[in-house]
């Protein structure tokens, strides 16, 4: 198929950037001819032709507007067979609600009654682009996500097709976990018996870093490693007050994520809005349990698997029972963790997507 995939930067800066370069590759390996829309993108697959679209490089809203109105007038869905899109675009006949319903976003996060400039941008797109007559599918990660694409936008119910994400099982790997814990514990002055708990997140306050502090506070012995570029300050000083700052490890934004996963002993994030984490694949593939909340489409992939993960509310006293029933169960848990991030590999995500272009190429036909 002739496939053009739209996405604002495509690289492993961050979630959506890495799904959609993880997405060119498995498309281009299967013999596709994969066309890529954006205003950078870093680690492309040979024979991948870029694009490059030179939108407003500055203000968070003018940049996402002019992204979507060159996109539009550059992009002709019937040159492809298939134009997939996961951002603020309204060209794609195949969408991805990888990051939810902005309006569900706004609700949630009680942002809706003060909308910024750039929320009634991505709002007004979002409307465009749910109306759009070239809009054949809607490929939600998890089925909340579905149901509040469903909520917001019912016309498009029929053609919702809910598929979680997949993990890169050969990056995100078990085997070293021994080096790497005494590695990271020594590097941290971690003692190698106790208890490392891992929190990965670029927005502290949105991924639930302040409940995951009050956990710890609850964990005597425990530490926790954040790794992330927000600002620490402020949750610095709430660990403070909760008396566990001494095990508290802020280290910043890092490359090498695989080694911190499996240095850990369970995965913390009790979200309050993630259509689907990847870091919780990203862990049970290293063999790392995962806790988060119901808040998170990953959630969906715990079901059903209590030795590999829980998922509970956002709050302390329910975090702390979680995270000590996965320590309690050990080397059990990392299997069982493992297990089931083999059964959600990122090529089985990548042949369902394909199968989805199929359909909808046929349908069009």
């Amino acid at each position: 198929m002739r496939i053009a995939v739209v996405q604002p930067k495509v690289d492993r800066s961050g979630g959506a950037e890495r799904y959609a370069l993880a997405l060119v590759t498995g498309l281009a390996a299967r013999g596709h001819e994969v066309h890529v829309f954006a205003r950078r993108a870093e680690g492309l697959p040979e024979g991948v032709r870029l694009h490059r679209i030179p939108s407003v490089p500055f203000g968070r809203a003018l940049k996402t507007y002019s992204f979507w109105r060159l996109t539009a007038r550059r992009i002709r869905p019937h040159h492809y067979d298939v134009v997939h899109g996961s951002g603020k675009t309204t060209c794609q006949t195949v969408h991805r609600a990888g990051g939810g319903v902005h309006r569900a976003y706004l609700e949630r996060t009680a942002e809706a009654g003060r909308p910024t400039g750039y929320d009634r941008v991505v709002l007004g797109i979002e409307q465009r682009l749910f109306s759009s007559p070239h809009l054949r599918a809607v490929i939600c990660p998890s089925r909340w996500v579905a149901r509040e694409v469903e909520r917001f936008h019912p016309e498009v119910v029929s053609k919702i097709e809910v598929i979680p994400n997949g993990v890169d099982t050969e990056r995100f790997r078990p085997e070293g976990r021994e080096g790497d814990r005494r590695s990271v514990g020594e590097s941290l002055g971690i003692p190698p018996q106790d208890p490392l708990l891992l929190f990965v997140g670029t927005n502290f306050r949105l991924k639930g870093l302040e409940a995951a502090l009050g956990a710890l506070a609850r964990l005597p012995g425990a530490h926790l490693v954040v790794v992330g570029g927000d600002d620490p300050d402020p949750f610095r000083e709430h660990a403070r007050s909760l008396g566990c700052l001494d095990r508290v490890h802020f280290v910043g934004a890092r490359d090498d994520t695989p080694r911190w996963y499996r240095a850990a002993d369970v995965l913390v994030h009790p979200t309050e809005y993630d259509p689907f984490a990847n870091v919780c694949l990203e862990a049970l593939a290293s063999g790392t349990p995962v806790v988060t909340t119901p808040a998170n489409g990953a959630a969906d992939v715990l079901e059903g698997a209590p030795l590999a993960g829980a998922v509970v509310e956002a709050e302390p006293e329910g975090l702390t029972q979680a995270i000590s029933g996965l320590l309690a169960a050990g080397r059990a848990a990392r299997e069982a963790a493992r297990a089931l991030a083999e059964a959600s590999s990122l090529d089985g995500h990548v042949s369902a997507v394909e199968r989805v272009y199929r359909r909808t190429r046929e349908g069009a036909s």
